[in-house]
């Protein structure tokens, strides 16, 4: 892997310049912020909220959250379909309004159209098994469009300034959504008030489908004329660097989201947050890349990618044992405190993680490999909320007491996330001479002197 350089780029190297790549990564931003604001008004604690209102209990919202990705299979055929085409941007675009179209519109109205509790559950899973199915065919489409925008020496500043960017944005609006919310707790009108942030999460949508047409298209280098489903397979199984680069992104992948299922119906129905409490602390995140974004940068430099991921995984892991020991007493200091750690460990974290898939990745057959990339993130999200979901209700209301503090199903989850943040560490480190031999022998020269 060559050298880093980082140079202090800021934000008019990244977006200013007048030229095609800064007018590309424009609309990167762009898309990225709609794309935050969407996400905050329709996932998350409101898509919680929006479920608990209609009846639907933790363990069926935790299968409602993993359904999506049962679908990763789908992205397979992405390269058969895309790289039939030498101009993409406006089939991507159709793919992503569809997305938006079903996933949106499709959940908000299907109460209003169906009252039996259990013809619910089946018609959520069936249009949110359909949106994803449609995300994957195209979502690999837009890793490799975009990647013609990030060389290797601005990946660093645009992996920290462009979250730091959208969490300000998307961020505003969903502090004020959920101070609205809240003030209209315990009453009909709440449900009501999540469901009109769903359709002005789809009138965005049409906004941010139109920002990704505005981007130029570079031509897309194939190692062969005939594109093949098991391509995607087999093309990155011979890239042994790439295979074990994937390796830890399906490690960290799984590890970070086994709470992801059930933690904001935990907050909201046992913890007893606020919308507003939870809402806050996640849009406070750009504060945190407007302050370390720079030690980001540094201890990439300094460090180089993995070595920077395994201090971080070190530092960040004790984290989730204090957040086991969260409840409706400690909350509002003890979740605080954490999260706002957290914070500062993502910064680092989700630099780092952003750019897995560029570092050992061939120049060649990029949509076959980008396609295995998401099929192994999305197969590890899949296992990692099935396996949560599943363990909250094998578990059930057993719970054992840990410094004073009933700590339960939940809980559990949230400290094995820390257990196997550690064993990730120790993997990275064993695994360094094989995916990262340069980066090893830069560190070893660095100790020397």
């Amino acid at each position: 892997m060559p050298i880093i350089h980082h140079k202090p780029t800021g934000f008019y190297e990244l977006f200013r310049r007048k030229t095609e790549e800064a007018k590309g990564r424009r609309g990167m931003l762009i898309s990225s912020v709609l794309s935050g604001v969407i996400n905050n008004l329709t996932g998350g604690v409101f898509y919680s909220g929006f479920l608990l209102g209609h009846g639907i209990d933790i363990v069926n919202i935790g299968i409602l959250t993993f359904i999506p990705y049962i679908a990763t299979l789908f992205s397979l055929f992405s390269p058969l379909i895309l790289e039939r085409f030498s101009k993409r941007k406006y089939i991507l675009a159709a793919g992503r309004m569809l997305y938006y179209v079903i996933n949106i519109l499709g959940l908000t109205l299907l109460p209003e159209l169906v009252s039996d509790p259990q013809a619910r559950i089946v018609g959520f899973g069936i249009i949110v098994f359909a949106a994803s199915v449609i995300n994957h065919l195209f979502l690999p489409g837009y890793t490799v469009w975009n990647l013609n925008f990030l060389p290797e020496h601005l990946r660093a500043d645009y992996f920290t300034m462009v979250p730091m960017i959208t969490n300000f944005l998307s961020g505003g609006v969903l502090i004020f959504s959920s101070a609205i919310t809240d003030l209209l707790a315990d009453s009909p009108h709440q449900l009501a008030i999540i469901t009109a942030l769903r359709y002005l999460a789809l009138v965005i949508a049409v906004a941010d489908v139109a920002a990704l047409t505005f981007r130029k298209e570079y031509p897309y280098e194939k190692a062969s004329e005939k594109t093949r489903i098991r391509d995607s397979l087999v093309l990155p199984v011979r890239h042994k660097k790439f295979m074990l680069t994937m390796f830890i992104t399906f490690f960290y992948t799984f590890t970070i989201n086994i709470t992801g299922s059930v933690l904001n119906t935990w907050m909201l129905e046992d913890v007893g947050a606020s919308y507003t409490f939870i809402n806050a602390i996640n849009a406070s995140f750009f504060l945190f890349f407007l302050f370390f974004r720079g030690v980001a940068k540094n201890m990439i430099r300094k460090y180089d990618w993995f070595y920077t991921f395994v201090l971080i995984l070190l530092i960040h892991a004790p984290s989730y044992f204090l957040f086991g020991l969260v409840n409706h007493q400690n909350y509002l200091w003890l979740m605080l405190g954490v999260r706002l750690f957290q914070h500062f460990c993502g910064v680092i974290t989700n630099a780092v993680n952003s750019n897995l898939l560029y570092i050992n990745l061939p120049r060649t057959d990029r949509t076959c490999y980008i396609t295995f990339h998401t099929l192994i993130t999305n197969l590890a999200m899949f296992l990692s909320l099935f396996f949560g979901t599943f363990f909250v209700k094998f578990v059930g209301d057993a719970s054992f007491f840990l410094f004073g503090i009933e700590i339960g199903s939940v809980q559990m989850l949230l400290m094995l996330t820390g257990v196997l943040e550690l064993i990730l560490a120790g993997l990275v480190v064993a695994l360094m001479p094989r995916i990262d031999p340069e980066g090893k022998k830069r560190m070893e020269e660095r100790r020397a002197k």
